[in-house]
């Protein structure tokens, strides 16, 4: 399903998605695969990495180190942690976030690349047609890459090792995040076809996504200028809202490539297909 296209790529990129649907489906027992993945489960398994991490560390953080995870430089009670405290300060806490999110990072590149051509399979004449459709396509995936690679940053590079570099990639993972979800929401808008049953879930869980980092702004601001109790620990409720609305967006794909596989197969029959090695 995943190879290298010469001549001509789009009517090579319908066949293959007709192709993986077929096989999602059991029509296509003739097919040479050895593996046959549906993109359903595929998706559930890559987005329970970082899902299941996120819990267990916050849970081990509230139970082994309490206090130190608590601890801001306003010294007032905090009953949650902050993200960056539950995953990067602590062991065994940083070593299940890394490796939860290092086996979640390629994976979730193949569902960029995904989208890509999926929008080009829903509406092929206004792909061809309109130019403005095909850049905001492209919009969409440098978005979607560019919110993995900072996920990485602040995944490998913790807070206490270089404070700078880990607080510029949560941002731009925020950012990246947020223009991710737009851009999405307004193709899926775009789309005329009936069962785009998930437009509806994706645009209202980026209404709570854009309310949360309202409130993550408002609660970091007032931490630092008046240090009152409870609030870095609401500012820490926000950060999850906003961790756990980014997965809820991604799981919708689970939905939207329901009858879809990831394969390995012969390259025969598949007209244009360049072998990688």
């Amino acid at each position: 399903m995943f190879s290298m296209f010469s001549r001509p790529t789009e009517h090579i990129f319908d066949h293959t998605f007709q192709m993986s649907a077929a096989l999602a489906s059991g029509d296509a027992a003739h097919s040479d695969s050895i593996l046959t993945l549906r993109l359903r489960r595929f998706v559930f398994a890559v987005v329970s990495l970082p899902l299941c991490a996120f819990i267990s560390c916050v849970i081990i953080s509230l139970c082994k180190d309490f206090e130190e995870v608590n601890r801001t430089h306003c010294k007032v009670y905090n009953f949650l942690p902050s993200i960056s405290s539950s995953i990067g300060n602590n062991s065994p806490q940083t070593y299940i976030w890394r490796l939860g999110v290092a086996f979640h990072l390629t994976p979730r590149l193949i569902l960029a690349f995904s989208y890509y051509g999926w929008y080009r399979k829903l509406d092929h004449n206004r792909w061809r047609y309109d130019s403005s459709y095909r850049r905001l396509c492209k919009c969409s995936l440098v978005f979607h890459i560019a919110e993995i690679a900072c996920l990485a940053g602040l995944t490998f590079v913790s807070s206490s090792e270089n404070f700078s570099i880990h607080e510029k990639s949560f941002i731009g993972f925020a950012i990246c995040s947020w223009l991710y979800m737009v851009t999405t929401c307004m193709l899926f808008r775009m789309q005329k076809t009936k069962w785009l049953s998930t437009t509806r879930l994706k645009c209202w869980i980026l209404s709570v996504f854009c309310m949360a980092v309202l409130g993550i702004s408002y609660t970091y601001w007032r931490h630092n200028a008046y240090c009152e109790p409870y609030v870095y620990s609401m500012f820490a409720l926000f950060e999850y809202i906003t961790v756990l609305c980014n997965m809820a967006f991604h799981t919708t794909a689970a939905w939207d490539f329901k009858d879809y596989a990831v394969l390995v197969s012969s390259t025969k029959g598949l007209p244009g297909v360049e072998e990688l090695l």
